[in-house]
C-alpha cells in the first residue's frame, strides 16, 4: 500500500481529493500533464495556461494558485471546453500578487490585452454598449413618464406590458447610477484604501487613481504604517488623466474597485480631488460614509 502511494506521488497525487481525482475519469492530458502543476506557489495571484507558441490560452484567479490549478488534473474539471485546452497546454506561468484585488485586475488587463481563446468572459471590455439619443433626456422626467406608462398598463389589467415597462425603470435606474459612480471614481486623482486582513493588526492598503489599480501593499510587523503608505504611493503607477469618461481602465476594471470599496471592511486612508455623488442619486454607496483609518490604528 505505501509502495503505490509513493507511486501516486509522482503523479503529484499528495491529498485524498486528488487520489479520488485519479481514476478513469481523467483524460490522458489530466494524467501526462499533471506535473505542469507542481511548480504553482500556494500564493493569491493570477494563473495562465499557455500554449505550444507561448500564446495565453487560459488566464485565471484564485487565492491559491497550487490548489486552482491543480484542480484542473482531477476528475472535478468535466468541461469538455477546458479538457480541449489541457490537451494543448505546453506550460503553466503563475504571477503572485500581494493581494486578491490585484489579482482580480490584472486578469482583466490580460484577458483584455491578450483575448485568450478559452475565456469567455471579459474578453472585450472596451466594447461597451452606449445609448444614443437624439435629444436631450432629463432621467427623473423620462422616469416619471415609464412609472405612469406602467401605472397605465396595470390599471387596464395589461399586466405583461406593465411587466416590460416595470424591467424598462428598472434599467434606466440602474444604468443612470452605475454611470454616476463609474464617473466619480475615474474622475479621482488618487485615492488610498486599507482593509484588514487575516492576521490579525495587519493591513492590506490600495492606491486607485482615475479609476485604475495604481498599486497595493500589505503592512509588515514591526513596519510603520506611514512608511508602507508613503512607499505605496512613491511606486504607484503614474496615471495621467487624458479628458476622456475611462482615462486609464476599462469600465470594467472600476467596477471591481467599487465593489471592493463598497466592501464593509475597507477604509478610507486618504483622497486627492474631490469625490461627489448626487445626494438623490439612486442606490447612493455606503463608502461615502466610512470612517478614516485613524479610528482602526
Amino acid at each position: 500500500m505505501h509502495g503505490i502511494f509513493e507511486r501516486l506521488g509522482s503523479f503529484g497525487v499528495t491529498t485524498l481529493e486528488e487520489l479520488k481525482g485519479f481514476s478513469s475519469r481523467l483524460t490522458t492530458a489530466q494524467r501526462d500533464k499533471r506535473h505542469l502543476a507542481s511548480s504553482i506557489p500556494q500564493a493569491p495571484g493570477v494563473y495562465i495556461f499557455r500554449g505550444p507558441k507561448n500564446e495565453p490560452l487560459y488566464v485565471g484567479t484564485s487565492r491559491n494558485l497550487r490548489t486552482r490549478v491543480r484542480n484542473y488534473f482531477t476528475a472535478a474539471e468535466t468541461r469538455k471546453r477546458m479538457h480541449e485546452m489541457i490537451a494543448v497546454t505546453h506550460h503553466i506561468d503563475a504571477i503572485v500578487c500581494a493581494t486578491i484585488l490585484e489579482a482580480q485586475v490584472r486578469e482583466l488587463r490580460m484577458i483584455n490585452e491578450h483575448k485568450p481563446h478559452y475565456n469567455k468572459r471579459s474578453r472585450f471590455q472596451k466594447m461597451p454598449t452606449w445609448l444614443k439619443t437624439f435629444e436631450s433626456v432629463d432621467i427623473r422626467e423620462a422616469s416619471t413618464r415609464l412609472t405612469k406608462r406602467m401605472n397605465d398598463f396595470s390599471d387596464a389589467e395589461l399586466f405583461e406590458k406593465a411587466a416590460v415597462v416595470r424591467n424598462e425603470i428598472h434599467e434606466l435606474v440602474r444604468n443612470n447610477s452605475r454611470a454616476h459612480h463609474i464617473h466619480a471614481l475615474a474622475s479621482l486623482p488618487e485615492i488610498i484604501l486599507a482593509k484588514p486582513i487575516s492576521t490579525p493588526g495587519l493591513w492590506e492598503f490600495t492606491c486607485i487613481r482615475y479609476g485604475r489599480l495604481a498599486g497595493t501593499a500589505l503592512s509588515v510587523p514591526g513596519i510603520d504604517v506611514a512608511r508602507t503608505l508613503d512607499s505605496l504611493t512613491m511606486t504607484a503607477e503614474v496615471v495621467v488623466d487624458d479628458g476622456s469618461i475611462l482615462p486609464a481602465s476599462s469600465h470594467e476594471e472600476v467596477e471591481k474597485l467599487l465593489t471592493y470599496i463598497d466592501d464593509e471592511g475597507t477604509r478610507i486612508v486618504s483622497l486627492k480631488g474631490q469625490w461627489a455623488l448626487p445626494i438623490l442619486a439612486s442606490m447612493t454607496p455606503t463608502f461615502a460614509e466610512v470612517p478614516s483609518l485613524d479610528r482602526y490604528l
